[in-house]
């Protein structure tokens, strides 16, 4: 991993970390209550980028992904916002926009910016989930390595780089620990092109590495890996990428590295864990790299 990449990947976790505490409190009201008004906010649901107003499969009192609304309206001045996506509780949902809770107060998001998290999923070892970082902050896939308790199972996460240095109080690096989610925290990633699952988004002669958001008609509002960035892509220019795929020692697979898919051969495949170890060449420099099941293909064709 080159110096460029490193840096990147501290600044994007220094982000994530101004919010560690940004997770909310419980919400005692499990009510469903709609907000009537259409006009609740000034934008009414809408949001900066070329993405309908929809409405939201959310429920009151029920946990979401959803971006802070400063990132919001700071995207309404510049497009070029990088976005991170935290654990809320819903409080009202709305048929444009529905009402969250943020640290101390509570706002009002659209309902295209929300990703619900419906509760009683039931889970199996080796199933991918999306959640957050339990014991910091921001959206993350995890597998699950325990389902004894299938309310509350033993997961590994997938976003938090496998190489990241900072360890839990146990001294386990973030990217290679175990967590136990609390209940009613995530959900079951089922099917491709799910909210939180990648894509890779064909620009010129790249495949860019995206995480889609919501997907309304052939529109798929989705957030760069590399930069945190939203875009609106044609679904017709997505390629979904395999949730789990069948993964051996010397396949050749495409990967992400420093935000665009490149060829790569499978050194080893630690299945439990769902990392993936690949070897590279990028810039005619050899390299391994680690990389999450959810993330890895072998479908592109990579024009250089």
């Amino acid at each position: 991993m080159n110096d460029k990449h490193i840096f990147s990947i501290t600044i994007f976790y220094l982000v994530s970390t101004l919010f560690l505490f940004n997770n909310c409190d419980n919400n005692d009201d499990n009510s469903d209550t709609i907000i009537e008004k259409e006009d609740s906010s000034i934008r009414n649901g809408k949001i900066p980028f070329d993405f309908p107003v929809v409405t939201t499969t959310a429920k009151s009192g029920e946990y979401v992904l959803a971006p802070s609304l400063l990132f919001v309206e700071d995207a309404w001045k510049d497009k070029n916002t990088t976005f991170v996506f935290y654990s809320r509780k819903c409080i009202e949902t709305g048929k444009t926009e529905s009402k969250l809770s943020e640290i101390r107060t509570e706002v009002l998001i659209p309902n295209s910016l929300i990703i619900p998290i419906p509760v009683n999923e039931i889970v199996q070892k080796g199933d991918v989930v999306l959640t957050w970082w339990q014991s910091g902050t921001g959206i993350s896939r995890a597998i699950i390595v325990d389902a004894t308790n299938t309310d509350s199972p033993v997961a590994k996460y997938l976003d938090i780089t496998y190489e990241n240095k900072t360890t839990n109080d146990k001294g386990i690096p973030i990217g290679q620990m175990e967590e136990q989610l609390a209940p009613k925290t995530f959900v079951k990633i089922k099917k491709e092109l799910q909210a939180g699952t990648s894509v890779a988004y064909k620009e010129d002669n790249n495949y860019l590495h995206y995480q889609v958001i919501r997907i309304e008609g052939d529109k798929v509002l989705a957030k760069s890996f590399w930069a945190g960035k939203m875009k609106v892509l044609n679904i017709l220019d997505c390629i979904a990428i395999p949730i789990k795929l069948e993964i051996n020692k010397g396949d050749n697979v495409q990967v992400p590295y420093m935000g665009s898919f490149i060829d790569g051969v499978v050194k080893k495949y630690d299945e439990t864990s769902g990392r993936v170890f690949v070897k590279i060449v990028f810039n005619g420099e050899k390299n391994e790299i680690v990389v999450s099941v959810g993330n890895i293909t072998k479908n592109l064709t990579i024009t250089n």
